[in-house]
């Protein structure tokens, strides 16, 4: 049973939980399970803030806006995935490139 402990606070450091879940207060089995009850917001990063000026939202953009997010009372961001894409349907097209071993 230790080693399984040990095995839980090993993942616990390597996941950044908020603050109040990850207290020592808490059981480590429920602390797993903080995203059961936290507030997460969806970013779709290429409209969501421009920090260059180049009309595309960008990470620093997103950077320079979690202050407000905070102060939402948000837990965890979902960064919405993108890819490199030629632009031909809005981002829809994505750029693939397959590696053949």
């Amino acid at each position: 049973m230790i080693a399984e402990e040990e095995a839980h606070k090993e993942i616990l450091d390597w996941i950044h939980l908020p603050g109040h879940v990850a207290s020592s207060d808490v059981d480590i089995e429920s602390s797993l399970k903080w995203w059961h009850k936290a507030v997460l917001y969806r970013v779709y990063l290429r409209s969501f803030a421009d920090a260059n000026d180049d009309g595309v939202g960008d990470i620093p953009g997103l950077i320079s806006r979690l202050p407000c997010i905070k102060e939402l009372g948000v837990d965890a961001v979902w960064i919405s995935p993108w890819y490199v894409s030629p632009m031909l349907d809005g981002g829809h097209d994505v750029r693939m490139k397959w590696i053949h071993s």
